[in-house]
């Protein structure tokens, strides 16, 4: 009995912590989400964005959930990031930096995602910022969390 008590009390504190997820569809869905306080995942083929650099490989996909979201109602939307690179996969003789980046999102579709690569000490450009274009629904799409 004690078994299954500690079991059914294990099931339902792991089954509290998920949480369903929405694809949204357009600029204005997304803005009013998180208007609304609705937290928003960003997922990003990198492949499919244009880029500024086109001599470094970004055949990967990633996801970032956004927190602190700056809106300019009807215009943007954005947040940005920053977290700490031990060896950046295609420049590995930069060594370890903090990549520092912006995603905004334009009221056309278009997200405009800027990477800064910084040295960790001194926060200085170890190399120049990427420049990446990615188009909603087709390179990137936007879930929203209830």
């Amino acid at each position: 009995m004690l078994k299954r008590c500690l079991l059914l009390t294990l099931a339902t504190t792991i089954s509290s912590g998920t949480y369903a997820s929405d694809r949204v569809w357009s600029f204005s869905d997304a803005q009013n989400a998180v208007l609304e306080g609705q937290k928003i995942t960003f997922v990003v083929d990198w492949e499919k964005c244009k880029s500024n650099y086109q001599d470094m490989a970004v055949n990967f996909k990633s996801s970032w959930s956004a927190e602190g979201i700056v809106v300019n109602e009807g215009n943007y939307f954005g947040a940005r990031g920053e977290f700490y690179t031990h060896r950046l996969r295609g420049k590995p003789e930069l060594g370890s930096m903090f990549q520092s980046f912006e995603y905004i999102v334009s009221s056309d579709g278009h997200l405009k995602v800027t990477n800064w690569f910084l040295d960790p000490l001194t926060r200085k450009e170890k190399l120049a910022a990427a420049e990446l274009d990615c188009k909603m629904n087709e390179s990137f799409r936007i879930y929203i969390h209830h």
